[in-house]
């Protein structure tokens, strides 16, 4: 059991991974905190060697390991991901409805703001505010279908 000094507590705009660069359980976590946008640090273990600290916060002292600002500690690769699923993604539905990821594809960005101006567009089309306001909701299982009426 190695003698490394505990991390501090987990930011509150954060998760903290603990891991190993090479283990591809792991990585399969890493994957998803990032095709979700997710505002991570990454503690790497040394397997052979765990921290006393580690072993406390999963017994089984294997990674992926997740750990919450809250103290919570989730642990197990798809149990990991099936958590980090379920969260929403950062900026999701905001930047999708803004056009944000237009930028590298010119021609859709150009056909997106010829269609911004058709009459019909115009006339069914909800703001920015109203679409993260809705999906706000539905990411907790509450979604408000009447918002804004």
């Amino acid at each position: 059991v190695a003698r490394t000094p505990e991390p501090g507590p987990v930011p509150k705009d954060s998760i903290r991974l603990y891991s190993m660069r090479f283990c591809p359980y792991a990585q399969r976590t890493r994957l998803v905190l990032h095709a979700k946008g997710i505002k991570f640090d990454t503690i790497n273990i040394h397997l052979r060697n765990k921290p006393e600290w580690f072993l406390e916060k999963n017994p089984l002292g294997m990674v992926p390991t997740l750990e919450t600002p809250a103290g919570e500690v989730i642990y197990e690769s798809p149990i990991t991901c099936e958590y980090l699923d379920e969260a929403p993604a950062k900026n999701d539905a905001g930047a999708f409805f803004q056009g944000i990821f237009l930028d590298n594809t010119p021609e859709l960005k150009k056909w997106r703001a010829h269609m911004l101006e058709d009459p019909a567009v115009k006339a069914t089309i909800h703001s920015v505010e109203s679409h993260k306001a809705f999906f706000k909701g539905y990411a907790v299982e509450k979604p408000d279908y009447d918002y804004g009426l």
